[in-house]
């Protein structure tokens, strides 16, 4: 898949939920906000969470899936 459809994709996506595209774009394309996303991410893999949605109680125990 090209880059443009990816973004085109992704632009679709954003507005489908109700979000402003381009200052989603915006965050999406700014490396800081990339590398915390990035970090979030590794942090939750390392905890054990790999789906959504997960609540954590207390940063220490979580339950992951449907309610």
């Amino acid at each position: 898949m090209g880059e443009a459809v990816k973004r085109v994709t992704v632009d679709a996506g954003i507005a489908s939920i109700g979000l402003e595209v381009i200052e989603a774009m915006k965050l999406l394309d700014d490396n800081k906000t990339r590398n915390n996303v990035l970090v979030q991410e590794q942090q939750r893999k390392q905890a054990g969470i790999s789906g959504m949605p997960t609540i954590v109680f207390n940063l220490e125990s979580a339950i992951s899936g449907y309610i």
